[in-house]
């Protein structure tokens, strides 16, 4: 699996759990995205992960568009185009930028 998760904070709101945390990148992207599970993040059920902003390499000259599917239970990254399109997914097996990492906040059970 190319991606981890390391907790920052736990915390219970009502009958929900809110996560917070950061999310890194390793190895290559696989197309449709990276696969996440509630056990990624400690819960049994997402709701909803939201992130702080972009997915940034440590030497902070990349920066990827972040995106949960809740549908297909992925995180996909889109970085722009060299064409002056809008943001593109990552293609399929394209290398990550060195330390390429997202915080987020993940509500579920």
């Amino acid at each position: 699996m190319a991606v981890t998760f390391t907790q920052i904070k736990k915390s219970v709101y009502g009958s929900d759990r809110v996560v917070t945390g950061t999310l890194a990148f390793s190895g290559n992207y696989a197309t449709g995205g990276e696969a996440v599970t509630p056990a990624t993040f400690g819960l049994t059920r997402i709701d909803l992960i939201i992130f702080d902003g972009l997915a940034i390499a440590t030497d902070g000259g990349t920066a990827n568009g972040v995106k949960y599917n809740a549908a297909t239970g992925k995180v996909l990254q889109y970085e722009s185009a060299a064409t002056g399109l809008a943001l593109l997914e990552k293609t399929n097996s394209e290398a990550y930028a060195t330390g390429s990492n997202a915080n987020v906040l993940v509500i579920g059970a």
